[in-house]
């Protein structure tokens, strides 16, 4: 029911005004996400043998929430590098894995296909994306970094039945 719950929560905080699901999560909520205009001359150099790295860093660039929670992302195969058992049980781990390192550009996540134009099941990047945003919209209003567990807490928390609060 993840899945399920990541995009309550992300509806809730659309609803509530923290992001909308049209904005490109990286120039507003996520910066990090892909942080610049142009792909960095680092990433350039370290992917020569991969194909349309220009193209396929703008159509990361142009990634929104919609995209996210339909799917369309063009990132449904996406998984952070160096991933541990330890560091999967961390959202906000992984959604960091999303992000553009400059210490670390061999490690860049780029969309296979324009955001948007494809519908293919995101099985495991879709909540650590739906995290990186919710985190990063939170942290733009209130100026302080919470968990994502934090945040849902916050916004959801009073959702849940007292009976099954109770138990």
């Amino acid at each position: 029911v993840t899945k399920a719950t990541a995009a309550t929560l992300a509806n809730k905080m659309v609803e509530l005004g923290y992001l909308t699901l049209d904005e490109c999560i990286c120039e507003s909520v996520w910066p990090a996400f892909c942080p610049q205009e142009d792909p960095p001359e680092e990433l350039l150099s370290c992917m020569k043998d991969v194909e349309n790295i220009s193209e396929r860093w703008a159509w990361k660039r142009k990634i929104c929430l919609r995209q996210i929670l339909t799917h369309s992302t063009g990132l449904w195969f996406a998984v952070p590098a160096n991933l541990t058992i330890k560091s999967l049980a961390s959202c906000e781990h992984c959604a960091k894995g999303f992000a553009y390192d400059k210490l670390r550009p061999e490690d860049t996540i780029l969309p296979v296909s324009e955001p948007g134009t494809q519908c293919t099941y995101q099985y495991l990047s879709f909540g650590w994306l739906v995290a990186g945003c919710i985190i990063g919209a939170y942290q733009r209003r209130h100026k302080i970094l919470k968990s994502y567990k934090e945040i849902y807490e916050e916004i959801l928390g009073d959702l849940h039945s007292k009976e099954l609060q109770a138990a």
